[in-house]
């Protein structure tokens, strides 16, 4: 999905279908969010922002706030919406809604419980420390700690490092840049 958007040029005026379609509909949702970043922001906001969503643990307050204020009307306007006019509806249903934004539409077409996660992710309500602790359980456990040393040692030493520090950070970010600003659970 992200390489057709990239591929499009800024004076491309056709239609672009994407279907996004994966078995875990966590994935879908995460795609649906990246789509919506990159027609409701300026091209390097979305660039950061998809990044962050996609592969950091946390993520700044501003980027927050940008994703709050441009993404987040539309998705809880949609959900009341729906559960004004189908209520009674499965968590299963197709739900369709085009949204323009200058002059350009989009039309996403997800089902009703997609629609809700979206809706929960851009709350961004976790706690943090519940947040840390289970990012804790899942990268640090000595469960899969052979599996992790396996990996490194097919690893050149540079790239090595390089994910020794995210594993640590949970942000994926350059070396020099300070991870402290990343605050707020990723959902």
């Amino acid at each position: 999905m992200i390489t057709t958007i990239n591929a499009l040029t800024p004076t491309y005026s056709g239609r672009c279908s994407v279907m996004l379609n994966d078995i875990d509909d966590f994935v879908v949702v995460r795609n649906a969010l990246l789509m919506l970043c990159a027609f409701y922001m300026d091209p390097n906001e979305a660039a950061d922002t998809m990044l962050h969503l996609w592969y950091s643990a946390r993520l700044r307050p501003a980027t927050i706030r940008l994703l709050q204020s441009k993404i987040k009307p539309a998705i809880d306007d949609v959900c009341r919406k729906i559960a004004k006019k189908y209520p009674t509806r499965s968590s299963g249903t197709i739900m369709t809604k085009t949204i323009e934004y200058e002059g350009t539409k989009l039309k996403l077409r997800l089902r009703k419980s997609h629609w809700k996660n979206l809706e929960q992710i851009l709350r961004f309500d976790l706690e943090p420390e519940k947040a840390h602790l289970q990012r804790d359980n899942a990268m640090k456990n000595d469960i899969h700690l052979d599996l992790r040393h396996a990996f490194w040692l097919r690893q050149k030493s540079t790239r090595r490092v390089a994910d020794a520090h995210f594993m640590e950070t949970g942000i994926l970010a350059p070396f020099s840049e300070d991870v402290q600003q990343y605050t707020v659970p990723n959902s």
